[in-house]
C-alpha cells in the first residue's frame, strides 16, 4: 500500500532549514527527528541560503519592480473597463441597435444628444 504523499508548511520547512543551518546537529539526525528524508532537509536548507542570497542582493530594485508590475495591471484593468463601457446595447423600440460609446477623447454629452438626435 502506497503512504500519502506529504505537504509540508513553509513554517516547518523554514523551522528545519534553519536547524540544519546553525550546523550544531548533522543533518542526518535533523531529518530523522523531523521524520524527513536528508536530501530534504538539504534542499530546504540550499534553498534558504539562496532565498537569503536574493533577499540582500537584489531588494530595492525588486520592489520597484513589483510596483512597476501592478501600475501595469492597474492600466489594463482601466482599459478592459473602458472597452466594456463602450460596446453598450441601447433598445429603441422593439428591435435593439448596437451603438459603440464615445471614445475617450469625445465629450460625453455631445454623444447624448447624437444618440437622442438620432444620429
Amino acid at each position: 500500500m502506497k503512504r500519502k504523499r506529504r505537504k509540508f508548511t513553509a513554517a516547518f520547512k523554514s523551522k528545519v532549514a534553519l536547524e540544519a543551518l546553525r550546523e550544531d546537529k548533522p543533518i542526518s539526525a535533523i531529518a530523522s527527528r523531523h521524520g524527513v528524508h536528508p536530501n530534504q532537509v538539504s534542499s530546504w536548507k540550499r534553498k534558504a541560503v539562496e532565498g537569503m542570497q536574493e533577499t540582500f542582493s537584489a531588494g530595492p530594485e525588486r520592489r520597484r519592480d513589483h510596483e512597476e508590475e501592478i501600475m501595469d495591471l492597474h492600466a489594463k484593468i482601466g482599459e478592459s473597463t473602458v472597452e466594456q463601457g463602450r460596446a453598450k446595447v441601447y433598445s429603441i423600440g422593439r428591435q435593439p441597435l448596437f451603438q459603440q460609446a464615445p471614445s475617450p477623447h469625445v465629450s460625453p454629452k455631445l454623444h447624448q444628444c447624437e444618440v437622442l438626435a438620432g444620429k
